[in-house]
């Protein structure tokens, strides 16, 4: 009998593993199979749509990302702040700059990032 449990919990823990390392090729491609086994794991969602980016599949990272937005995950603002860096990275400065005033709130982890962002922009 197979521990399907234990052997995502492996996955997680190479994809992890490869993230820290900064291998972000193999981190998207080990998150990429633990997270179609467990969709629910917003965080682990996070850390794969980062990987993705930084492997150069942003418009995968973006998807991964977004979905941690929708659902309030409790890294949203830290996928908020990357998502921006996301579009500004596809050259995408309209997205960005949205993303940039979402973020440009009181009381957010990245407003002062933003702020300068945005101004570094115009």
């Amino acid at each position: 009998m197979i521990n399907v449990r234990g052997s995502t919990d492996q996955l997680l823990s190479e994809g992890m593993n490869a993230y820290n390392q900064k291998d972000y090729k193999k981190a998207s491609d080990v998150l990429y199979r633990y997270v179609n086994a467990n969709p629910s794991d917003l965080n682990a969602q996070f850390y794969l749509g980062i990987s993705s980016i930084e492997a150069g599949k942003a418009g995968e990272g973006i998807r991964y990302l977004d979905n941690v937005i929708e659902a309030r995950g409790m890294l949203v603002e830290q996928a908020q702040w990357y998502l921006a860096l996301a579009y500004l990275k596809e050259g995408d400065l309209t997205s960005c700059q949205r993303e940039l005033k979402e973020i440009d709130v009181q009381g957010h982890d990245y407003r002062e990032r933003a702020e300068r962002l945005l101004e570094d922009l115009k």
